[in-house]
């Protein structure tokens, strides 16, 4: 089960891990004070370092198993990698490994599409090159592929495929199974 964290529904994640066998982190929207924003569309980056810091709260809570696109607060800057984009990333990944959370390297991200690197040459908003290669430094990192399948068709499709070859060639370590 794929969902948002709130501290204000700690009761209600504890119940739902008595009907279901994990709980996955899936933080699409960012709430400050009585406001959500889409991930999607985050465009400062005090904002990232916001989402950032729910994150790693989720994750400190032991109620996730996964972590679905955990590279997602970079979407609005895929062609920006900086010192701040690697901090942000390096604390996630380390209380990802702390907590014995999954990463999930989302194939739906993939599906938007490609769009151009800094660099000029091509790649996806999500899966983030630059993010998953830190994450190939930790090597304790537990890395599993989802396909978010949105539709029945995208259960192992090509782009699935695709994916596996990028974690391939960052010497990637996916988890063919989840360990509990």
């Amino acid at each position: 089960l794929e969902m948002e964290y709130y501290p204000e529904y700690n009761d209600y994640y504890q119940e739902l891990l008595t009907k279901v066998d994990y709980l996955i982190l899936g933080q699409h929207a960012l709430k400050l004070e009585d406001s959500y924003y889409d991930i999607y569309k985050v465009a400062t980056i005090d904002l990232v370092y916001k989402y950032a810091e729910e994150v790693i709260e989720a994750l400190n809570t032991g109620y996730f198993k996964i972590l679905a696109h955990p590279e997602l607060f970079i979407f609005r800057y895929p062609d920006v990698w900086n010192d701040e984009m690697d901090n942000i990333s390096r604390r996630i990944i380390e209380a990802a490994i702390k907590n014995n959370v999954y990463l999930e390297i989302n194939v739906n991200g993939a599906r938007r599409g490609i769009v151009k690197s800094k660099e000029g040459f091509d790649t996806w908003q999500y899966p983030h090159l630059d993010f998953w290669k830190l994450v190939s430094e930790y090597k304790d990192a537990k890395i599993i592929i989802n396909a978010d399948c949105h539709k029945i068709d995208y259960l192992y499709d090509s782009v699935t495929e695709e994916v596996y070859e990028f974690a391939k060639k960052l010497n990637l370590k996916v988890s063919e199974r989840i360990e509990f």
